[in-house]
């Protein structure tokens, strides 16, 4: 994203140093990560694969495909999910039968 940045800069005003300008939020949306967090009391490693945070302070973007929408998103902070939210698991539904999916996505 800083390289795109950096070229608007140079297609706006024909020189480096506008980013700051021109970049209005960055969202930034890990959804394989392990880092330590605070839950229940204790400092405890969190493991996400395949999700992302979801605390009200952090914007995610769930992808669309071609032809289909992305959607921006902020997280409910849910405490019993560590504040988690599963992103599609797609990996999961293509190996499977399009009737066993249903699990999965309803």
């Amino acid at each position: 994203m800083d390289r795109v940045l950096t070229e608007i800069s140079f297609s706006i005003h024909g020189e480096d140093g506008h980013q700051r300008d021109i970049e209005l939020q960055r969202i930034n949306s890990h959804h394989n990560f392990t880092q330590q967090e605070h839950h229940f009391g204790e400092t405890i490693w969190v493991t996400r694969k395949g999700a992302i945070k979801a605390t009200r302070e952090s914007w995610a973007m769930i992808p669309g495909s071609m032809g289909t929408r992305s959607y921006i998103v902020v997280g409910k902070e849910n405490a019993m999910s560590f504040h988690s939210a599963l992103m599609a698991p797609a990996g999961a539904i293509r190996g499977r039968k399009r009737g066993a999916c249903s699990a999965w996505t309803t």
